[in-house]
């Protein structure tokens, strides 16, 4: 019995690594002025639109920007303004980031 407990051990830790490089990394270094005017942290998703509009695209992912953090967020793309970071629970903003250079689409 413990010659098969490696190999299935393995087989687990394999699958979880997979099952963590699933999801799309929204992760570049981005390059920020400063946050987007009219969006602060706290404010919800409705507040956001309201503020800046739907956003050009949108990725989910482990976030790596100014900050560094260890859980799945969501980032809101606006081509031309910047992006919207939320928190995991995705629908309070955590921060965000004015930059008039980007592209609206998700830089993975």
């Amino acid at each position: 019995m413990p010659s098969r407990l490696a190999p299935a051990l393995a087989v687990a830790a394999l699958l979880g690594l997979l099952a963590a490089c699933s999801y799309p990394h929204p992760m570049h270094e981005p390059v920020s002025n400063g946050p987007l005017p009219g969006i602060q942290a706290g404010q919800d998703i409705d507040q956001v639109i309201k503020a800046l509009g739907t956003p050009s695209s949108e990725a989910s992912g482990w976030w790596m920007g100014s900050n560094r953090f260890n859980m799945r967020y969501r980032v809101w793309y606006y081509e031309g303004k910047g992006r919207v970071v939320f928190g995991p629970d995705s629908m309070m903003v955590s921060h965000s980031e004015s930059d008039p250079s980007e592209d609206g689409r998700p830089s993975n």
